[in-house]
């Protein structure tokens, strides 16, 4: 029943975008308008993570996802925004570069350069000069899948050093041509926290990676590129380092953040403040620091809520443990993330606890606590997964609704009319919300009762189960006693004619004994008789 009231939602949604796509003459709208169209067709909530390079963006996604899918590097890592999906059942990471032959066509492009000019910064040191070396073999071509780690790994670092090495050499990459959220690479995996939830299938859940301020260089096309995909998500994840909060990468990022801040609706920007696990004792509390980075950092327009101080190192170290033992019930001590699990979480005597499974809980669960990580995880990732279709819908029409408002003049005489199809949009949205809602109370509330139901018919059946076997044992017993009494007499008759058959044969045996006597004591009277008529 909602899905298809979902659909009719999408439907006219789809129209709106169109109509605002036929109206609208604005280029930079336009392609973002566009975008909302194809994240439309998967209904897919897009989360971008900002940062600065060390503020732990790839630490933060990997803690969500529960393993390592991204690497992390000292030095600027992301030149391309790149996409994490949460699809179910995805055990194994797999990467897709739809333009990959865009990027084959400029890795041809960097090769003959090379030819006419490899005196830039990268062929004064070896490193430098071993990735000029990989970039010129005539036998790496980039591919449209890559499935594994290690195989995504090698894609994602060829594709920096690729790029890296363009700068070097004054070559421009082809950014305009990777613009749109479906021509970005995208990982599929499964998040370890949302593989216990119902499978979203007509939604989509994704993080969005992308270049910091400090990554950008001297590159504004890459710049123009983090700021259209800001533009595009649908909510922001900032991730500021705590130990130097104030530097000058950050305010630039908070700067990025705060120009398309109108596009993103206010519920959809977060705050989080990594490394938190590193504050001294003189420092401020969990509370007074998000009380704090919203007045100093945001004017106070930031919700407090949305500030989440965290240690994204701890979650991910703990997920990852976590994972492992869903997977294998083991963690077996020659992984190579096990040595810093152990040394940050089981502490400096790890190897003698690492194969006993209860002390492995009971460190994850106080690191999980001392991570804050649970937090933001249930408001940001499970609730946008769990509520993906209304939070991409409500979110798409937000960003229509703000590119009418800020082109009123374009739109004049049709802007009415579009902000009314839109109010209507959004009003049919929080009503079909509360009518899950409730039907989520009813059904509880249901569950409930036929569970108390279940309960007083089990108990019901254990009271009747009771009295039956009392009255069962009681009858076997009566049985039993019925038949040892009929035992009894019988026993006692057989007893009583043995007896009277003994004291037959007694009397019967005496009999016998005595008749001798018996005889001669009659010879004796009969003679005495005779003498005594004789005299």
């Amino acid at each position: 029943m909602h899905e298809s009231n979902i659909l009719k939602i999408k439907i006219e949604t789809e129209k709106i975008v169109q109509q605002a796509l036929t109206i609208n003459k604005n280029e930079e709208f336009k392609r973002i308008l566009e975008n909302e169209g194809d994240k439309l067709k998967n209904l897919e909530f897009i989360i971008s993570i900002v940062g600065t390079v060390k503020a732990g963006k790839s630490t933060t996604i990997n803690a969500i996802v529960g393993q390592e899918i991204l690497p992390n590097r000292a030095y600027p890592m992301t030149t391309l925004p790149t996409l994490v999906t949460h699809k179910k059942g995805q055990v194994e990471p797999k990467l897709t570069m739809p333009k990959y032959e865009t990027l084959n066509k400029f890795l041809n492009q960097v090769r003959e350069k090379l030819k006419k000019d490899s005196n830039g910064e990268f062929s004064k040191d070896s490193h430098g000069k071993e990735i000029i070396k990989t970039i010129s073999d005539k036998n790496l071509r980039f591919k449209e899948i890559y499935q594994g780690k290690d195989n995504i790994y090698i894609f994602l670092q060829t594709l920096n050093d690729l790029m890296r090495l363009a700068k070097d050499i004054k070559l421009t990459p082809p950014y305009k041509e990777f613009e749109k959220i479906n021509e970005l690479p995208r990982i599929e995996i499964e998040f370890y926290y949302l593989n216990h939830l119902e499978d979203m299938s007509n939604t989509r859940l994704s993080l969005l990676d992308t270049p910091g301020p400090d990554e950008f260089g001297h590159s504004e096309e890459l710049k123009n590129i983090f700021r259209t995909q800001l533009k595009q998500s649908s909510a922001i994840m900032l991730v500021m380092n705590y130990t130097v909060i104030n530097n000058e990468g950050a305010g630039k990022t908070r700067e990025e953040v705060k120009e398309i801040r109108n596009l993103i609706k206010d519920e959809h920007l977060f705050v989080l403040v990594n490394k938190f696990d590193e504050k001294t004792s003189k420092d401020p509390d969990y509370e007074n620091t998000k009380q704090n980075i919203s007045k100093s950092m945001f004017d106070s327009k930031l919700k407090v809520e949305n500030i989440f101080p965290i240690s994204a190192r701890l979650a991910y170290l703990v997920n990852i443990a976590r994972r492992e033992l869903s997977l294998k019930g083991k963690i077996n001590k020659t992984i190579p993330w096990v040595e810093d699990f152990g040394d940050k979480i089981l502490g400096r005597k790890w190897e003698n606890q690492i194969e006993n499974i209860t002390e492995i809980e009971e460190a994850c669960d106080e690191a999980w606590k001392d991570s804050y990580f649970k937090k933001p995880l249930d408001k940001i990732i499970i609730h946008g997964y769990s509520n993906s279709a209304f939070e991409s819908l409500g979110g798409i029409l937000h960003k229509i609704e703000e590119i009418n408002r800020i082109l009123s003049n374009t739109f004049k005489t049709r802007e009415s009319s579009l902000n009314e199809d839109i109010q209507k949009l959004k009003q049919n949205i929080e009503n079909l919300k509360k009518d899950i809602e409730n039907i989520g109370i009813v059904s509880k509330d249901l569950d409930e009762k036929i569970e108390a139901k279940l309960e007083s018919i089990k108990s019901n059946i254990d009271e009747k189960g009771k009295e039956f076997l009392k009255n069962a044992k009681y009858q076997i017993g009566k049985i039993y006693d019925d038949r040892e009494s009929n035992e009894k007499e019988k026993l006692k008759e057989e007893i009583k004619k043995q007896d009277l058959e003994e004291e037959r044969r007694r009397k019967e045996s005496e009999k016998n004994i005595l008749k001798p006597f018996g005889d001669i004591l009659s010879s004796l009277k009969a003679n005495n008789t005779k003498k005594h008529r004789e005299i």
